[in-house]
């Protein structure tokens, strides 16, 4: 059984910047950090993907548990995680076109 994305706001102290550079990072008006909004949604996709493996695991141990339910949350943490991982492709293509670019 796959295992939850955990500890990932472990990571969060280390790769937020420290010297007031976080008022820069905010978006317009003063709004969440791109960041921020990542790290959100990386958190929020773990909680979809904890609900389908608990929502698995109650229709294995309760057979009058509803199976056409477990096998919606499945279909929605398979999405979430797909489109997580699209956001992250697009990331490290964004980011591979600024290294390659010529100062």
């Amino acid at each position: 059984m796959a295992t939850p994305i955990g500890g990932l706001s472990a990571l969060s102290p280390m790769i937020r910047p420290e010297s007031g550079g976080a008022a820069a990072l905010r978006g317009p008006g003063g709004g969440a950090s791109f960041q921020d909004m990542l790290m959100q949604s990386l958190n929020e996709v773990n909680n979809i993907d904890s609900r389908a493996q608990a929502s698995v695991a109650q229709t294995l141990v309760d057979p009058s548990a509803s199976q056409t339910g477990a096998y919606i949350d499945m279909v929605q943490a398979d999405l979430a995680f797909r489109t997580m991982l699209q956001v992250r492709n697009k990331l490290m293509e964004a980011f591979n076109e600024l290294r390659q670019m010529q100062m």
